[in-house]
């Protein structure tokens, strides 16, 4: 999710003989798995850390930051939120895919300036061996000042409201609307917000692509054509509804929020450098 949202695209089938692997098929679908590869499978140095998530054990890949960028979601605040979530959509299921892994990615200077994002999801991905759904949460530099202007849709409207909510410093002028986020402004953004985001995109592809074609993989390529046909707006629409109500029976239940969870031990004994986490000392 971008400070405005762009999902990629995915075929479950990489390889196999649904593919139509070894046929002449050069300009259907799979084409979309090399555009997603490209995206993704960058070949950055990378720690591979798993957590147990609905009972089976999930990888997630941490790229190390610039001096200037931070890791504001742990891994463990990731895994108790995703085991929040519902098991379904995170889970395997028969032939369906859950999400296969989470990316702590440090983006380029040249991504952060012109097409800086909180999170995306990769639909079917390669990176650092796993493939599959991914959700990547991108590292941010700190403090971040993210402007917005005056003239912006009722959608845009909405979204403005979400970031308001969560930053630390906010200024209205005529010029638009100045919001400032330190790391744990950022980590509510993430955490609360485009995590839960993500997987709801997840979610709406496997409620009306994976599911209802689980056993028609004709059936499956009309469904994922249909879903790309609706307006981006939509599938937007559907995964705000669905964040929004998982946040808010998390919130009621008194699940969330909860505070950052960070053992400096643990991580270095992962592997893992404490300074991609820590902006200063009182972070922890």
């Amino acid at each position: 999710m971008s400070y405005r949202g762009d999902p990629t695209r995915k075929n479950r089938n990489i390889g196999t003989a649904k593919q139509g692997h070894g046929k002449n098929n050069r300009d259907r679908i799979p084409r979309l798995w090399s555009d997603s590869k490209l995206n993704w499978n960058r070949g950055h140095p990378h720690t591979v850390v798993t957590k147990q998530v609905w009972g089976r054990t999930m990888p997630f890949l941490i790229e190390h930051t610039r001096q200037d960028c931070f890791h504001a979601c742990t891994i463990d605040d990731i895994a108790s939120l995703l085991n929040l979530l519902p098991k379904r959509h995170i889970n395997n299921y028969k032939d369906i895919e859950g999400i296969q892994g989470i990316v702590l990615r440090q983006p380029t200077r040249k991504e952060q300036s012109l097409s800086p994002v909180w999170a995306r999801l990769g639909y079917g991905v390669d990176v650092g061996g796993v493939i599959g759904p991914v959700v990547f949460i991108e590292a941010q530099q700190l403090p971040l000042a993210v402007h917005w202007g005056t003239s912006i849709s009722p959608s845009d409207q909405k979204e403005l409201d979400r970031l308001v909510a969560a930053a630390d410093q906010v200024e209205h002028s005529r010029r638009g609307h100045d919001l400032r986020f330190e790391l744990a402004g950022v980590r509510r953004v993430q955490l609360f917000h485009s995590l839960p985001h993500e997987i709801g995109h997840w979610a709406d592809m496997y409620e009306n692509v994976e599911r209802p074609a689980l056993d028609d993989f004709d059936e499956w390529e009309r469904l994922w054509d249909r879903y790309f046909l609706r307006a981006g707006s939509e599938r937007e629409d559907f995964a705000h509804r669905y964040a929004e109500n998982a946040v808010a029976e998390m919130r009621k239940s008194g699940a969330v929020p909860f505070d950052r969870k960070l053992d400096p031990e643990a991580l270095l004994a992962e592997g893992l450098s404490l300074e991609d986490f820590l902006s200063e000392p009182e972070d922890r």
